[in-house]
């Protein structure tokens, strides 16, 4: 299947997950209630736990997330011959979001249903998983990007192509086109 057939079948993977997350029943107390001290304030209800299955949705989502953001890296690096060796590490940093988005989930999972509080810089376990993990995670694709620019994204023969390209759209706007004189 070709790159952009993959994007599609993502972006269907994802509207299908947010159709199943709309569409799932709410859990009792699973808004809010009253807090008894502090009237603009709610607070979970006392048997309010996350539910499994919406959680398992939610992960879902992610890591279909993480396939698009992947999906659309490789459709803007491919080109006729292949992705030209940012296949790998584009893999390799996609699993290892993928890893730490899983984490994420899985402390947060561990911290609502009352386990034991593990904090982390001051943090509670999955908060300093999104901001001490999750949320520089992207960078590695900045680097993937900056450091093999001129390998996978515009090599010196697509700069020549396009070179070429121009020179021929330019000569032909200069050349007098005989149908725009009649």
């Amino acid at each position: 299947m070709k790159t952009w057939g993959v994007v599609f079948v993502i972006a269907l993977g994802l509207a299908a997950i947010l159709v199943a997350a709309v569409n799932w029943p709410e859990q009792p107390q699973g808004q809010g209630v009253d807090h008894p001290e502090f009237a603009a304030m709610q607070q979970s209800g006392i048997d309010a736990k996350p539910d499994a299955g919406l959680l398992w949705i939610g992960w879902s989502f992610g890591a279909l997330q993480i396939a698009f953001f992947a999906a659309l890296l490789a459709l803007g690096a491919r080109s006729r011959r292949g992705l030209r060796g940012l296949g790998v590490p584009l893999i390799a940093a996609s699993l290892f979001y993928l890893a730490i988005w899983t984490a994420l989930v899985v402390a947060y999972r561990s911290y609502a249903n009352g386990g034991d509080p593990v904090l982390f810089l001051g943090f509670p376990a999955p908060t300093a998983w999104m901001l001490f993990a999750l949320w520089p995670c992207p960078i590695l694709f900045t680097l993937y990007y900056v450091v093999g620019f001129d390998r996978w994204i515009a090599t010196p023969e697509d700069l020549a192509e396009l070179e070429r390209t121009l020179a021929r759209l330019r000569a032909q706007s200069e050349s007098p086109n005989e149908e725009t004189d009649r």
